[in-house]
């Protein structure tokens, strides 16, 4: 009897160590997988861009993989005629300004199905806003509306800006004039004299007003020089709440005081 007792429980104790020698290889192995997803997935991204993960940006495309990305900065498809920025592949924001986006892209689908934001350029050093600044032929008065002076800051510069449109059917719908035209003909606080003077159609004002609202309804303040540009939050208040991206080998911490 003690022998046969002996006997089962050296099987059980058999038994146990079986399984937990495959437990702890699959415990390894998930572990590893894990290590591995990780470096695959930041291996997609340059060093800077790792910095910016580093200070609680993320990319757009992990919050709301709908939204259409086409970073004219990266390309010469803007009014520069050039690439301004370089160590950027991906649409980086904060992570709550883009969780913002990702709540005007779903006001945008709500209203139709086939509408999408398509977004042309979020965060963006303030060393690179400083060369767009030097390297513009604008006239003076033109170039304060358009471009944000070296001796201030843009919010694009914390990550807490966009600029973007409306597409239906991954269209851009007509807004009247390209992104980043630096003309009257992009205010939006002048709608009714653009209409009036036929620089502007009823279409370009109501595709405008429409993605006004969806952006507002959203939590973005528009911009009344750009139709384009919305911020996430007020002036006043960006550098107490993000970090600062002064150029790519910098970054500054959000000022608390």
């Amino acid at each position: 009897m003690s022998a046969h007792v002996f006997s089962s429980c050296r099987q059980n104790t058999t038994h146990v160590t079986v399984f937990e020698h495959a437990l702890h290889e699959v415990q390894n192995y998930t572990e590893l997988r894990s290590v591995q997803q990780k470096e695959h997935y930041y291996s997609q991204y340059t060093l800077f861009e790792l910095q910016l993960l580093l200070h609680d940006f993320v990319n757009v495309a992990d919050i709301d993989s709908t939204i259409i990305i086409d970073l004219r900065y990266t390309t010469s498809n803007n009014n520069w005629k050039q690439p301004l920025l370089a160590n950027i592949t991906h649409a980086m924001l904060q992570k709550d300004v883009a969780q913002k986006l990702h709540t005007a892209q779903k006001i945008s689908k709500s209203i139709d199905s086939s509408y999408s934001l398509i977004l042309y350029d979020a965060v963006r050093p303030h060393s690179v806003q400083k060369m767009m600044w030097d390297v513009s032929t604008l006239p003076l008065t033109r170039k304060r509306n358009f471009i944000a002076h070296p001796t201030h800051t843009s919010l694009h510069n914390y990550g807490a800006a966009v600029d973007v449109s409306l597409c239906k059917q991954r269209i851009p719908l007509d807004m009247g004039t390209p992104f980043d035209f630096a003309g009257k003909a992009a205010y939006t606080y002048i709608d009714e004299k653009l209409l009036r003077s036929g620089e502007l159609t009823a279409t370009h004002i109501a595709n405008r007003k429409l993605l006004q609202r969806i952006m507002i309804l959203a939590g973005f303040i528009p911009n009344k020089y750009e139709w384009w540009h919305f911020n996430a939050c007020y002036r006043y208040e960006v550098a107490q709440r993000y970090p600062f991206v002064v150029s790519y080998d910098s970054i500054a911490p959000p000022s608390r005081d």
